[in-house]
């Protein structure tokens, strides 16, 4: 993950005492949050006229799969072209497809309401 980061050596003085830190300061900005990859993979996939992509997790705290930091639970609400002829089961395993990585990882639990624009 940090092959490519440059290792920053920082040292702070607190009175006589002196700290060394390190850190990698590239790391936080390559690091891709999952509701950003979310959003990214239906946005290439459906090519969207409308899309949310909404952390939940908070609404979870304590229940099974939630975890510090949410990103843990989802609802997507997503109206797209590409989904006009499908019905409900089509719809929904596309959108399972496309997100097959988080759903396999992160990813805990996910609502989806999805629609054509003329449904």
């Amino acid at each position: 993950m940090f092959e490519h980061s440059t290792l920053i050596s920082v040292q702070v003085r607190h009175g006589q005492a002196e700290d060394q830190k390190h850190y990698f300061p590239q790391a936080s900005s390559t690091i891709m949050s999952i509701t950003h990859k979310i959003e990214n993979k239906l946005n290439e996939a459906f090519r969207p006229l409308r899309l949310e992509v909404i952390d939940e997790s908070e609404q979870h705290r304590g229940h099974g799969g939630w975890k510090e930091g949410g990103e843990t639970h989802f609802r997507v609400k997503i109206v797209s072209e590409k989904f006009s002829g499908m019905n409900r089961l089509a719809r929904h395993r596309a959108i399972h497809d496309a997100l097959e990585e988080e759903l396999k990882g992160a990813v805990h639990a996910l609502v989806i309401e999805v629609s054509a624009p003329h449904d």
